[in-house]
């Protein structure tokens, strides 16, 4: 409390002089006089005066740190990884388990071929690296792939039901020959080039067809079908050389020819899907070399493989026949030095015929027809 008065008598008693006259004096409670205690409050607190505070610019700042916040775990959790962890692939057929590692980011290749008495043919039975461990996002992945059961008594088992083994044949009765089988396409289109060795004209780019009732392309089907074929041509003691082994390749027609020729396979047999803007075309065809320049040395042979590779085809697949037809066109006739022929097993525009080449026992159909006539060729060349 404040006071502006005179000497006190404690003051008084004490000899101490007041305050000159105005100015404040602070007394404490207890220094107070009986008479001035009925008087007395206490001291108003002092107030001290609040700053403001920008609101706004709190607000802002604390946005652009959750808008922050948000891009960072976005990068994080979006962001393309280097890494990715294997898939297992043992135990599934062939082409599901290539189409599994390729959605991956991994390369499949088919390393090798071995008998199995568990698993069928065209069962991936081992890979490396192995399911689960973690690598970089565009590496390999070796597969060994079942041959199914080892032949006993020299004839061929794991046949399917209704197959015939048009040609009689013996184990290992094909030791040293030959037989060069080329998936058609690849994942890639395929450049333009040369038709012929005389350089006359240029094919256009063509990069294969996709079915129209579940989109599988050709490139993978036939990757398949020739997968099976292999297995089942070296059950009969045939070498078999391949021109891919994946759809992540890079080949021209001409450097399919060239790989059997370098080969010297004793037949070159190119797998294919047939295409029509007709969606009621439907059945197999096979065509051969015409009988021209570039290909009149092989032209008799050519023509009794296809022959052979198309009733044995038809039979097998139950498909409409729609014979044999020679062609001057096609840069894989022109530039062999070999006996070749070209399957067309079905028609990928024909909803019904495209729905049966995506299971599992039509493509064995087509590869068992195959392998007949081919067995057939080799018999009677």
């Amino acid at each position: 409390m404040v006071f502006f008065k005179q000497k006190s008598r404690k003051q008084e008693e004490e000899g101490v002089e007041p305050p000159p006259a105005g100015e404040a004096v602070s007394r404490d409670f207890f220094e107070l006089e009986p008479e001035e205690v009925v008087t007395w409050k206490p001291p108003a607190p002092a107030l001290v005066p609040r700053s403001r505070r920008n609101l706004k610019a709190a607000a802002a700042a604390m946005a652009a740190a959750v808008l922050l916040g948000g891009l960072i775990t976005a990068l994080v959790l979006l962001w393309p990884s280097s890494s990715v962890r294997v898939p297992d692939l043992a135990g599934k057929i062939l082409g599901e388990a290539m189409e599994t590692a390729r959605h991956s980011g991994l390369k499949p290749e088919v390393e090798g071929w071995a008998y199995s008495g568990k698993h069928s043919d065209g069962v991936v039975l081992s890979q490396n690296p192995p399911g689960r461990k973690i690598v970089v996002k565009g590496s390999e992945v070796s597969l060994t792939v079942s041959k199914g059961p080892r032949p006993e008594g020299g004839g061929l088992t794991g046949r399917q039901e209704g197959q015939t083994d048009s040609g009689n044949t013996a184990a290992n009765s094909y030791a040293g020959k030959t037989v060069c089988i080329d998936p058609g396409h690849q994942a890639a289109a395929s450049q333009g080039e040369w038709v012929d060795p005389g350089m006359t004209r240029r094919s256009p780019p063509d990069n294969g067809s996709l079915g129209v009732a579940t989109g599988s392309p050709e490139y993978l089907l036939t990757m398949d079908i020739a997968a099976k074929l292999r297995g089942l041509l070296e059950k009969d003691g045939i070498n078999v050389v391949m021109t891919r082994e994946s759809g992540g390749v890079d080949l021209t027609n001409i450097n399919r020819a060239e790989i059997a020729n370098n080969r010297n396979a004793v037949l070159l047999v190119s797998v294919h899907l047939n295409e029509s803007r007709d969606v009621n075309a439907r059945g197999t065809n096979t065509l051969c070399p015409a009988n021209a320049t570039w290909t009149a040395q092989f032209y008799e042979k050519s023509k009794t493989a296809a022959l052979y590779i198309q009733e044995e085809t038809v039979r097998s697949c139950a498909t409409e026949d729609l014979g044999i037809t020679a062609s001057d066109d096609l840069a894989l006739f022109n530039w062999s030095r070999v006996p070749v022929a070209e399957v067309l097993v079905a028609y990928l525009s024909n909803p019904d015929e495209e729905k049966l080449l995506a299971t599992d026992d039509f493509r064995w159909k087509a590869a068992w027809g195959i392998r007949n006539g081919i067995i057939k060729y080799l018999s009677n060349p």
